[in-house]
């Protein structure tokens, strides 16, 4: 078989190696080409995200700036109702010590 390996078979398979493997970096580099490509979108995608998370996050803050502000508003309103209370049972212990006299030392 060696004697069949002319110098011109040689050269012809060693120009068809380096054309198979020419080809073969061809196709990495769309490879790579196409990667790139994916990788810029998949960046513009993240960007995209974290610009919506950004907008989400101030609404959340808005949201809870809302709520502590209804928060104070109950809590001046319960402020509110623990004085009507107060007086309610000031107004009815003046009440019943009135009765009170009244019937002890009325006759």
């Amino acid at each position: 078989m060696r004697k069949s390996w002319t110098d011109e078979r040689l050269d012809d398979l060693s120009v068809r190696v380096d054309t198979g493997f020419a080809q073969v970096d061809s196709r990495f580099e769309q490879v790579d080409s196409r990667f790139a490509q994916v990788d810029a979108r998949f960046e513009r995608l993240e960007e995209k995200i974290e610009l919506r998370f950004e907008h989400v996050g101030v609404a959340f803050e808005q949201v809870d700036k809302r709520f502590q502000q209804v928060e104070a508003r109950f809590d001046k309103l319960e402020g509110r109702f623990d004085r009507l209370q107060h007086t309610r049972v000031q107004v009815s212990l003046t009440m019943l010590g009135s009765v009170l006299i009244a019937l002890f030392f009325g006759h």
